[in-house]
């Protein structure tokens, strides 16, 4: 996931928005969202699926930053880098420079750029060193030496001004903080840019399960374990067991266009008014799709209305 800041606009959210139509982070979900007036009506198709699961992989959370999640730019720099101050690159309003630099979940071996970026009318001069570092780390805050550190010297910036160009090493499951700062020419450091990058597995662990149940209503609960985040819609599906094979039962007829994003460790809940279902076995059938890899699962939640 590269983000690249340039007139104070994120690419990552304009790029994701523009796919989903629609995004919100999940700890902005309201339940109330997904509750819809529908009633039963007769199945009329025959389901693609056959036997489908309530898991996919192993559920277990084993990320131990995931409460860290979104992965923010500035957001807890590792010891030793500071916070921006505004002078160069831009933040709070000030500065003079944008910057192309990634964070957030990325593939393993992706290219990545992290450079400078004339995006103001100002005066473009900067006559200063300009040092890229990337440290892997085990948690958030807590990073070893850098991997990567590379200095140059920029005169002025007319366009951009890319002073690292790489890939992401290939291990998976690990977190890196990536910074760029500008240095005058006693080695004073006037300006600071960080973020973290994760590079998860190419998994998709998740479970979906009957959390609450009143007499009108059921609530499922949709729990995604990580590596990857979940990207997901509104709609669902409920199925009916008839006649030795699932039948599409037609209950959603109006659902917002609207994608969720449910980051490792998060869930979200999808709830059913089975207030007009006659008595049988049903399923509550979800698709899930994965960033950053094109990884796609359908899992089911099993019913009974009695």
């Amino acid at each position: 996931m590269i983000h690249c800041r340039k007139y104070l606009f994120s690419i990552l959210i304009m790029i994701t928005c523009t796919i989903l139509m629609s995004c919100q982070s999940i700890d902005q979900l309201n339940t109330d969202d997904f509750i819809t007036e529908d009633i039963y009506q007769d199945p009329t198709e025959v389901s693609p699926f056959n036997q489908l699961s309530s898991t996919t992989g192993q559920p277990t959370v084993d990320i131990p930053f995931a409460d860290s999640f979104p992965l923010e730019i500035n957001d807890s720099p590792a010891d030793g880098y500071e916070k921006p101050t505004g002078k160069w690159m831009m933040a709070d309003g000030e500065g003079r420079f944008g910057y192309t630099i990634p964070n957030g979940m990325i593939e393993a071996g992706s290219n990545l750029q992290v450079g400078l970026i004339h995006a103001t009318d100002n005066n473009n001069e900067l006559e200063r060193d300009v040092r890229v570092q990337i440290n892997p780390c085990s948690n958030i805050n807590a990073c070893e030496k850098p991997i990567i550190d590379q200095t140059r010297f920029a005169s002025n910036i007319e366009d951009e001004f890319i002073v690292y160009e790489g890939t992401i090493p290939s291990d998976v499951n690990r977190l890196y903080h990536i910074s760029l700062e500008i240095i005058d020419d006693d080695g004073i450091i006037e300006d600071t840019l960080t973020s973290y990058v994760y590079v998860p597995s190419e998994e998709l662990n998740t479970s979906i399960e009957l959390e609450k149940e009143t007499e009108n209503q059921l609530t499922f609960l949709l729990t995604n374990y990580g590596p990857t985040t979940l990207t997901i819609g509104e709609d669902f599906t409920i199925e009916q067991y008839m006649d030795d094979k699932w039948l599409i039962v037609p209950y959603q007829s109006l659902v917002q266009d609207i994608g969720w994003i449910v980051y490792p460790g998060d869930h979200t809940s999808f709830t059913v008014d089975i207030s007009t279902f006659p008595k049988g076995s049903y399923r509550l059938v979800k698709e899930l799709y994965a960033h950053p890899y094109a990884l796609e699962e359908v899992i089911a939640a099993p019913f009974s209305v009695k």
